[in-house]
């Protein structure tokens, strides 16, 4: 960084809370960190440190990119029967893809998010949604 090769440092991170606060706290010039995160996984796991990593990385100042907001596709399927109910319940009706990518960029603290694509259905999908999203939107009427 010194010499300008590197302009931001940061880590992608698959774990659980306590060994990414560790990692956070070890070294004080983090500037992002890339973490799982998505409507199923929101609390710590082996794949995940959950909201309150999202939570913790974002008041130590550092950006959050968020990888497999979709969890690889398995969550443009067939989602939870709890969740199914809350959007079949919604006055909006919207794409499961929509619905997951949605509740990602709902969070304040979320900064990029990497949404995998393989179609150019999909990216067209991405990038509207992507244009109707933001910090604390989300809602069931809109």
């Amino acid at each position: 960084m010194a010499e300008g090769r590197i302009k931001h440092f940061g880590f992608s991170f698959h774990g659980e809370f306590e060994v990414f606060k560790e990692i956070i706290d070890s070294y004080d010039k983090w500037d992002f960190c890339q973490i799982q995160l998505n409507y199923v996984d929101t609390e710590s796991s082996p794949r995940t440190p959950g909201i309150k990593g999202l939570k913790y990385a974002h008041s130590r100042g550092l950006a959050v990119v968020i990888m497999e907001p979709l969890r690889g596709g398995m969550l443009t399927t067939k989602p939870p029967k709890e969740v199914q109910e809350i959007w079949d319940s919604a006055e909006i009706k919207r794409s499961l893809a929509e619905w997951g990518l949605l509740w990602v960029w709902n969070h304040p603290e979320v900064s990029v998010v990497l949404s995998g694509m393989s179609t150019m259905e999909q990216v067209i999908e991405n990038i509207s949604i992507a244009d109707r999203s933001g910090p604390n939107i989300l809602t069931l009427k809109s």
